[in-house]
């Protein structure tokens, strides 16, 4: 196999689906501010942790150790498959019958029904989650990103569908559902070319996986967690109402990190595994990717912060106004998380899941202090934001003290080209912010063009300029 051919392959599918996707969910998400409160996105934004919690235990970091690991035999791909299911359908019962005990926490009475509703999501995830992985392992990222397509397009019509006729919250819960639904059969169909699970299940011989699943689970759930502190925090003491407004400035500022950044990370880790003895090729392929993902994040993040307001009012309509005043924190977070985002697959490919764990288990415990101690004391949405970015300074180093203690990685050159997009950055906010004293921007249409027009000349204008200089964008190349 001609590795950088099917890296690039891999990247050009996995761009396509970037793009349409990103345009999908983006316009639902525009559609649907328009057609739910910020109510119904608060109480979606809880239903997303409770079931994405769950998830995380079907899997028990499975996934993961089927990809690193390089000689898995069919035997014990059956024995972790209905392993999968079975956990999967035990978790959905426990759901079930705890569902009262969230419904008290938040006090939302309608979780009761939700709940169980979403909870589907377990038991139809797992019959393709393992075909997904083995697409994966063999770098079929054609395969998966047909299916990711056909996935969205079907939960955008039926979402949208159903909250056009009035469904509220449970036209996302039923969207959510239908994902997932897709994404099971498309993988279990194109997956059975490469396995077809028997039934037969040998625990002795999934032992390993299970050790390696157990740190890289433990290490996900506790990142999955600190990552969504947050917001179980924000919908305890500001209650539903404003954690949906706090879910749209967070779902703005990540989408570079869940929508681009993916093109990168998810053929990273299967090719990183694949390099994961070679010290060279392992630093030379992940200068790059952080490289090329902050070059990509920090015009985007940086020019988010500079239209908040224009592109909240446009987008997304004056009702949603506050979540402006919290999206500049939040963009400034996304660039600490994007700067960060491939290491997770580099210290997977290097085998060490634990390192990720003690990472999460220090970034959790300092996001529950940090948001709950902040908030008890200033109950405001900006406060929420001013938590996170207080967080990333506090912490955000640390982790790429541990990337270099695991794999050897020379930030230097990295350090460099990153504080060099910065500077642009800055430039590029000072001249777009000259632009709001301007008697001629009538409306917030007209100032974010502008804006954004202006932000994208000057930034590329200045790459192109420094390019050969101080950076060398053919160095970029496979």
């Amino acid at each position: 196999m001609d590795l950088k051919k099917e890296v690039i392959r891999g990247v050009k599918w996995s761009t396509l689906t970037t793009v349409i996707s990103t345009l999908l969910q983006f316009l639902q998400t525009v559609i649907l501010a328009r057609l739910v409160t910020p109510t119904d996105f608060g109480l979606m934004a809880i239903l997303y942790v409770i079931i994405g919690f769950a998830g995380m235990i079907s899997d028990f970091g499975i996934s993961s150790a089927v990809i690193q690991k390089q000689d898995t035999s069919s035997r014990q791909l059956s024995s972790l498959y209905w392993l999968n299911i079975a956990v999967g359908l035990f978790l959905f019962i426990i759901l079930y019958y705890t569902r009262g005990l969230f419904a008290a926490f938040y006090d939302e009475p309608l979780l009761n029904d939700l709940i169980p509703l979403v909870g589907i999501n377990l038991i139809i995830t797992p019959v393709g989650s393992q075909f997904a992985v083995i697409l994966r392992k063999n770098l079929r990222f054609n395969l998966s990103s047909k299916i990711s397509l056909l996935a969205i397009l079907f939960s955008f019509v039926f979402t949208v569908g159903l909250a056009y006729y009035g469904f509220g919250v449970y036209s996302l819960v039923y969207g959510a559902i239908v994902y997932s639904a897709v994404i099971a059969l498309g993988s279990f169909i194109y997956g059975l070319q490469y396995n077809n699970p028997k039934f037969e299940f040998n625990f002795p011989e999934i032992k390993p996986y299970l050790k390696f699943g157990f740190y890289n689970f433990s290490g996900g759930t506790v990142n999955y967690l600190s990552a969504n502190v947050d917001k179980l925090i924000i919908g305890r003491i500001l209650g539903a109402e404003l954690l949906g407004i706090y879910t749209i400035a967070y779902n703005i500022s990540i989408l570079p990190i869940s929508k681009i950044n993916p093109v990168i990370t998810n053929i990273a880790f299967p090719v990183f595994s694949k390099i994961q003895d070679d010290k060279e090729s392992l630093n030379s392929y992940y200068t790059k990717a952080v490289i090329l993902v902050m070059l990509i994040n920090v015009p985007i993040l940086a020019g988010l912060s500079i239209v908040s307001t224009e592109f909240i009012t446009v987008v997304y309509g004056t009702e949603w106004i506050l979540a402006a005043g919290i999206l500049p924190y939040l963009a400034a977070v996304g660039l600490f998380r994007a700067f960060g985002n491939i290491g997770g697959a580099l210290v997977l490919a290097k085998g060490k899941p634990e390192v990720i764990l003690k990472w999460n288990l220090i970034l959790l415990a300092g996001t529950s202090f940090v948001t709950y101690l902040i908030l008890l004391n200033v109950p405001t949405l900006q406060a929420a934001g001013f938590s996170q970015l207080l967080l990333m300074l506090l912490f955000g180093w640390l982790w790429h003290f541990f990337i270099h203690r695991v794999a050897g990685i020379n930030y230097r050159p990295i350090l460099l080209k990153v504080l060099v997009f910065l500077v642009i950055a800055a430039i590029m906010v000072i001249v777009v912010g000259s632009f709001s004293s301007f008697n001629f921007i009538s409306s917030p249409l007209i100032g974010l063009i502008i804006k954004s027009a202006v932000g994208g000349v000057v930034f590329l204008s200045i790459i192109y300029f420094l390019n050969g200089r101080y950076i060398d964008l053919r160095s970029l190349k496979l």
